[in-house]
């Protein structure tokens, strides 16, 4: 009997275990048919319109900032250093000290140089007194000859009438030929002693550009930027390296350069040196900040962080053993940002074009080499291949595949498929990137 009941009972588990489970296969069933059935929700995405416009591409270089004048300041005789200016506050000369032109910043000590000079005037003085000595005695020689010459006269007439020997007229025309030498003779001496005149005068002028040498004068306006000297310190020429820029700037007693007036030398490959020329526009970036902004795409503003120059020179040569052209920006605005042997960052205004189709940078993607952009119509995202033109910092001029009023996608691009439903929530503005 109880084993009768047991059976009953493990039957009727059975069968309500089996009914429960076919009753959870039906609504999970009809769960997924639900839901297989509800469309997917559509990609929310931001967007821009297809616009025209200008359009101005940048090239991109790095390079250093140099001054344009740099005074290089050195003796050009051995001697001990026996002053070196100091400011207004006391204190030796040092780099950043700002300086006017004629001022004697540095000096040797003077007195060889000084001893040489007084002995070139004392040569002069002795030359000018032979001088007036020889031209005192050209003088008498001409008298005595002329006294000579009437003489000789006298006696020829005299010879004439038979008034006078023959000898007497010898002896006359050997005193005038006498006092012709001689005055050839004085003649010669003052020759010599004008010459001594001009050579003494020639001796002080060297000892004078000797003594100049003796000191370093500021030729310009400007700004201590090296100091390699002090008082008591012995130069000699041999100390100054120039087998490089560093050696001379380490090596040379002072430089001095202009903070008003800088150019920035830049290497660019040689392919692109037909898009540049003298006279076009840059912009220099002094700083990392600045360097993030034109790379996130805003276009450079009035500020602390730009400088504004343009081109100044192309090299028509490729640099030795590479592929680059060597390009000089002169700055023309805001030159006191920079300082000297600045590294910095350069865009150069290259190509542009007027009345353009264009895009945000943002809206463009590619693929196998090749670019393409997603076009919303009605609510769907359809992928359009393009061909692209010229490239400023945040748009992107656009020769083929899209017209002016389509709207294209820009934030939410990577997600994007072709026939994708999509949901726009912001059209961004377009920004004005063309620098005046």
């Amino acid at each position: 009997m109880k084993t009768n009941t047991l059976k009953t009972l493990g039957v009727t588990a059975v069968l309500i275990i089996g009914l429960g489970g076919l009753t959870w296969w039906r609504l999970d069933t009809s769960v997924s048919k639900i839901v297989e059935q509800e469309p997917p929700l559509p990609l929310t995405i931001r967007t821009h319109e297809v616009t025209t416009g200008d359009i101005q591409s940048w090239l991109l270089a790095e390079g250093t900032a140099r001054s344009v004048r740099r005074e290089y300041l050195t003796f050009e005789y051995a001697g001990r250093v026996a002053y070196v200016l100091k400011g207004a506050d006391g204190l030796e000369l040092r780099e950043g000290t700002r300086v006017e032109a004629g001022t004697v910043l540095a000096r040797q000590d003077q007195r060889s140089a000084q001893a040489d000079l007084e002995s070139a005037h004392a040569e002069i003085a002795e030359a000018v007194t032979q001088v007036t000595v020889a031209e005192s005695e050209q003088e008498r020689v001409k008298s005595e000859q002329e006294l000579a010459a009437t003489t000789l006269e006298r006696f020829t007439t005299l010879v004439a009438q038979n008034s006078a020997s023959k000898q007497e007229l010898d002896e006359a025309q050997n005193g005038a030929n006498i006092a012709a030498a001689t005055v050839s003779q004085a003649a010669s001496r003052l020759a010599s002693a004008k010459a001594k005149v001009t050579s003494a005068r020639s001796r002080v002028k060297q000892a004078e550009l000797a003594l100049e040498k003796t000191e370093l004068i500021a030729p310009m306006d400007g700004v201590v930027a090296y100091v390699n000297t002090k008082e008591g310190y012995y130069f000699t020429p041999s100390m100054v390296r120039t087998e490089e820029e560093t050696a001379a700037l380490q090596s040379v007693p002072l430089v001095l350069i202009d903070p008003t007036a800088f150019e920035v030398t830049v290497n660019v490959p040689s392919f692109s040196r037909g898009r540049l020329n003298p006279g076009q526009a840059a912009v220099v970036a002094v700083s990392s900040a600045a360097v993030s902004q034109l790379g996130s795409g805003v276009p450079p503003t009035e500020g602390d962080s730009f400088v504004r120059g343009e081109v100044f020179s192309v090299n028509p040569a490729v640099s030795p053993g590479g592929r680059a052209v060597q390009v000089k920006i002169r700055v023309t605005e805001n030159a006191t940002l920079l300082e000297d042997g600045l590294f910095v960052s350069v865009w150069v205004a290259a190509d542009s074009r007027e009345n353009v189709i264009r895009v945000p940078v943002d809206a463009i993607l590619h693929e196998d080499n090749s670019a393409f952009a997603f076009v919303v119509e009605e609510g769907v995202a359809r992928r359009v291949p393009v061909t692209l033109g010229l490239q400023e910092f945040s748009m992107q001029e656009v020769l083929g595949g899209l017209t002016e009023g389509q709207t294209v996608v820009t934030d939410g691009r990577f997600k994007m498929s072709d026939g994708v439903s999509v949901r726009v929530i912001d059209a961004v503005a377009e920004r004005s990137e063309v620098i005046q």
